[in-house]
């Protein structure tokens, strides 16, 4: 399918996201990015607006709730 890759893309931006604010935080905390606190980066993450887990999924479909 000549198209397939397109499909693709939208993972590769948010695991660019995700890697560039675990950057940020590795140098912010001043530690190499494998000692970055997990649940911090997953905060700002969230701060960002990415969706990480089953909720963040509920609340952005629950009706009336789109771009909250």
């Amino acid at each position: 399918e000549a198209l397939g890759s397109l499909r693709v893309m939208p993972q590769c931006g948010v695991m660019g996201q995700a890697a560039g604010a675990a950057s940020a935080l590795s140098l912010r905390q001043a530690v190499p990015p494998r000692e970055i606190n997990v649940g911090s980066l997953q905060a700002e993450l969230r701060r960002q607006g990415c969706i990480l887990d089953e909720d963040g999924i509920k609340r952005i479909a629950s009706p009336g709730k789109a771009g909250q």
